[in-house]
């Protein structure tokens, strides 16, 4: 693989997935409509989930932290509710009327088998791969913006969310890839002030989105 370059978080994953040829659990599903849900919503966890983040940690304009703030927060409840209702097998594919209620049964075995804690059900998948950076990341924003910052996981909206997370960071492919809290600390400290030399910095410093960043 030395002459084989690939980038993008999102596509990494896929290509490991792929990559690895069927050995251990897959992080997308083989499924084609599933598949294809797998993948908007990991584009909707970079969209909602983490440029949030950054509107928080980058806009120098208190209303403007708080309007990320406001939107990384609605974005994390319907996570939550997603979750509690199935994750990826709540997404049901379109079936013809005459088969809708043989197909809702099924459904709801399916659901009930794939349910939790991970998005993709017991096993970690893309959605969950994709968020896991982030959720890690989130304590940064009370520690440098204050206490109108912390996600307040005891919300009985965001249940789903704290299960979700004590799984993921307690999974043994994740829980060592998590950064020492301090480090990260000092190492994100110069978005936290303004000094930060990066594409995303810039961005978000002009007003755009982190997502809206090209792949060059």
């Amino acid at each position: 693989l030395d002459y084989q370059v690939v980038f993008e978080s999102s596509f990494c994953v896929e290509f490991a997935d792929e990559y690895k040829n069927g050995n251990g659990p897959r992080l997308l599903p083989d499924d084609p409509y599933l598949r294809a849900q797998t993948r908007l919503k990991v584009d909707w966890v970079n969209k909602k989930l983490c440029s949030p983040y950054y509107k928080v940690l980058v806009r120098t304009d208190w209303d403007e932290r708080r309007a990320g703030f406001a939107e990384l927060l609605a974005a994390l409840k319907v996570f939550s509710a997603e979750l509690d209702a199935g994750g990826l097998l709540s997404a049901k594919p379109p079936v013809a009327a005459a088969e809708e209620e043989e197909e809702e049964a099924g459904h709801l075995r399916r659901q009930e088998k794939g349910r939790g804690p991970f998005w993709h059900g017991p096993d970690l998948g893309a959605v969950d791969v994709a968020l896991a950076p982030w959720a890690v990341r989130y304590h940064a924003l009370e520690h440098y913006r204050g206490p109108a910052f912390r996600l307040p996981l005891e919300d009985p909206e965001l249940a789903g969310y704290a299960r979700w997370l004590d799984a993921t960071t307690s999974h043994p492919s994740v829980a060592p890839t998590i950064p020492d809290k301090q480090r990260y600390l000092d190492h994100v400290s110069k978005y936290a002030d303004g000094s930060a030399k990066s594409k995303v910095g810039d961005a978000v410093r002009s007003g755009r989105p982190a997502h809206e960043l090209a792949i060059n």
